[in-house]
Formats: structure tokens, C-alpha cells, sequence
């Protein structure tokens, strides 16, 4: 029901509004109801694009607004309940025609400076009746208009005669309704992919004169080709498989970068069975103590234990901490000399030396505030304790 904007990394950027599907009239929803079957970029206009869905309308969108469409174009059907599934749309390569192609074989047109209302030129059972056209483009020079049906068939249309098409290739079977056609950057040829045309064939890649849709080449691919693009810049054919893989086509001549680029760095080269083999069978010599750290000092390393000793006094290089310096200073540091030794001893800090106990009771007022024998203090200021008879301890120790 939501159109979503990525980048070309991927990355999502943002996500438009759905409408209200209680509200009948879909002019008055802020976005579709239903699933969308398609989408286009204006050819011009980076900021617009366009999207069909289910909900029988395609509608105008504005990047920079994700709260609603700029324009909604209300397809009508003449069938019963007046609402048909548009399946493909596209603009012309002005800008100035919006087409679209629907479940119930009608193909409309409209020109982008009408007011939308009905559709400017329309053609009625372009394609089979409740089958899906998978794509809708416009050729090159804006005068014709490639649909792919889902009635197997590849039919052009010319703008300036829109009564019936212009040519039709039938056969093109597909069980997939977005297989898409194109046309070639030059504006000569289609290409749309097809299923096999018998059990346990292959999918074809069909390359067809613009004309009269006559066959120039078809190549055998693994699946069914759903998915077909062309790129005008590096001349190259991207097209997706039903079996979710894709293959690109190049020109070793004509093409530029793209595929290419890969085919210059090939592939990564794996190790072979024979080269596990020789790996095995080649010999290995080890040599531990040829290592530093199994060296003893001994014999024609004496030299390397002379310099490890000599090093050992060097204070820099051992990171020994600096000693106090005795007698006069040097190197920026004050030395230490008798006078001053004297004079440190002079006055010293005899903490240390005190008893705890007795500096405590020192501090104590023991006679002007009691603790004990406080509530005596009155009547019995001198405490007379108890005297413990000797013999009652031997009494007790007995």
C-alpha cells in the first residue's frame, strides 16, 4: 500500500502515506489503499514519479512530501463497480503523457496539463479481459507505446492513429504477470523474455524488430526472463531470471564498464587437488633452535650475551629508574649535602613514636564529664569500685 524511496545503495530514505480505505471516493485519500502493481520517474523532473495500484488510481507524488500526492487520476472502468486494477503505467519521454494499462483490457492516455478527469485517448479490450499487463513504455521518439499483456502477448500502439495496434507478437508464453517489455536504445528493436515452449525447455530472451515484431535472435537462458533493462550509457542488458539470479549481456566492442569491469579481475583462484598434494609430499625442514629464543648464549653467541650484559648497565636502555644523588647535584638535579641533613633532622615528625592509648586518655576529661559514673557524680563524686576476694576466685576456678 506504501510507495518506499531508496537509495542506490539500497539504504531507505523515506516512505509514503497510505490512505484511509474506509473512505469510498479515491480522490479524497492522501494515498493508495491498496497494493501498488507499478511505478515511473518523470523523464525530467527528478522530484516526481508516479505509482498505480490495485485501488483503481495512479497518483502524482512530490519526493520531498510523504504526507501526500500531488495529484490523483481516478481510472474508471465500464465494468460493473466501475474499479478496475492498474497494473502498468509510464510517461512518455517528454513528460507531457501518462499511460496505463488495466485488469479489464482497457489502455488510457493522459495529458499531464489536463485536469485528470478522463483520460484523453482510450482504447478499450487493448488486451485480454482479467489478465494483467505487466509493463507500459514509450518508444524513443514518443510516438509509440510498447504494452506486454498477460494474455502471452507484445503489442505497439501509435499515438497518432490509437485505434488498434500497430503490430502484435503472440506466443510469448509467461507465468509471471510483471514480465516487462522494452525497447533498445536506438529505438529499433523490443526485448521481453518467455517461458519455454515445451516441458523442460528453457526460458528465451526474445530480440524483435520494431516494425512488425519479427524475430532477429533469441537466446536460451536457464528460467523464464521476467525482468529486462537496457542501458543506453554502457550498452549492456540486465535482466532478471525467475530463479533469482541475473545475467548481464555485453559487447566485448561496444560496451563500456558495467560487466566488464569484473571480467578484467577474475575470478579468485582455488587450490587444486594437485596443489594440496605437493604441499604434502614436498619436504619440510624445522628448525627451532635456530630461533632467537631458544638460543643459549653459548659458543658463537657470546658476542650478542656480551652485548645484552653491557646494555643491562646502560640505565637508558634497561629503563632503570634514577637513584638519589649523593653528594654535590649534577645534571639540573640539587644534590644533598651534610648541612642540609642536619637541618632535616632538626625538626622532625615523632608521631610515630607516640603511644595511642596514652594520647587518647591524655585527651580525655575523665574527672569534669564521666561516662560511667556519671550518674554518682553528685552524691558519689570519688567512684569506689569493688574489691574481688581471693578466695571467691578460687571458689569460681573450682
Amino acid at each position: 500500500m506504501q510507495a518506499k524511496l531508496y537509495d542506490r545503495d539500497g539504504a531507505e530514505l523515506a516512505t509514503f502515506v497510505k490512505g484511509d480505505p474506509y473512505i469510498r471516493d479515491m480522490k479524497n485519500t492522501a494515498g493508495h489503499v491498496a497494493e501498488l502493481r507499478s511505478c515511473a520517474w518523470h523523464p525530467h523532473d527528478p522530484q516526481t514519479f508516479i505509482t498505480s495500484s490495485v485501488d483503481s488510481t495512479i497518483r502524482i507524488w512530490d519526493v520531498e512530501n510523504k504526507r501526500k500526492q500531488k495529484t490523483v487520476i481516478v481510472v474508471k472502468s465500464k465494468e460493473r463497480g466501475a474499479r478496475t486494477k492498474v497494473t502498468a503505467c509510464g510517461y512518455s519521454p517528454d513528460g507531457s503523457i501518462i499511460g496505463g494499462a488495466c485488469w479489464d483490457g482497457a489502455l488510457h492516455m493522459w495529458q499531464t496539463k489536463s485536469n485528470f478527469v478522463r483520460p484523453n485517448m482510450t482504447i478499450e479490450g487493448a488486451h485480454t479481459k482479467n489478465t494483467e499487463p505487466g509493463s507500459l513504455v514509450f518508444s524513443v521518439d514518443g510516438r509509440s507505446v510498447l504494452t506486454r499483456g498477460g494474455d502471452d502477448t507484445v503489442k505497439i500502439w501509435d499515438l497518432r492513429a490509437f485505434k488498434k495496434p500497430v503490430a502484435t507478437r503472440d506466443g510469448l508464453t509467461t507465468l509471471y504477470p510483471t514480465t516487462n517489455a522494452i525497447f533498445s536504445p536506438d529505438d529499433k528493436y523490443v526485448v521481453t523474455g518467455a517461458g519455454a515452449t515445451s516441458k523442460g525447455g528453457k526460458g528465451r530472451l526474445m530480440f524483435m524488430r520494431k516494425d512488425n515484431l519479427e524475430s532477429v535472435k533469441e537466446l536460451e537462458v536457464d528460467t523464464t526472463p521476467v525482468k529486462v533493462f537496457w542501458h543506453s550509457k554502457i550498452n549492456q542488458i540486465v535482466t532478471g531470471l525467475a530463479n533469482g539470479q541475473i545475467g548481464v549481456l555485453y559487447s566485448p566492442l561496444t560496451s563500456i564498464n558495467g560487466a566488464k569491469l569484473l571480467l578484467n579481475k577474475g575470478p579468485p583462484r582455488k587450490a587444486t587437488i594437485e596443489d594440496m598434494s605437493d604441499a604434502v609430499s614436498a619436504p619440510t625442514i624445522l628448525t627451532p633452535h635456530a630461533l632467537p629464543m631458544f638460543r643459549d648464549g653459548d659458543g658463537l653467541d657470546r658476542g650478542s650475551k656480551r652485548k645484552r650484559e653491557k646494555e643491562r648497565m646502560d640505565p637508558r636502555k634497561s629503563k632503570r629508574p634514577e637513584l638519589p644523588v649523593t653528594g654535590p647535584g649534577r645534571g639540573g638535579r640539587v644534590g644533598a649535602s651534610a648541612t642540609q641533613h642536619v637541618v632535616q633532622n632538626l625538626v622532625r615528625d615523632t608521631t610515630r613514636d607516640q603511644d595511642p592509648r596514652e594520647a587518647l586518655l591524655r585527651l580525655a576529661n575523665t574527672d569534669e564529664d564521666p561516662v560511667w559514673t556519671k550518674a554518682w557524680k553528685a552524691n558519689q563524686p570519688k567512684p569506689v569500685f569493688a574489691q574481688v576476694e581471693e578466695e571467691r576466685k578460687d571458689e569460681d576456678a573450682t
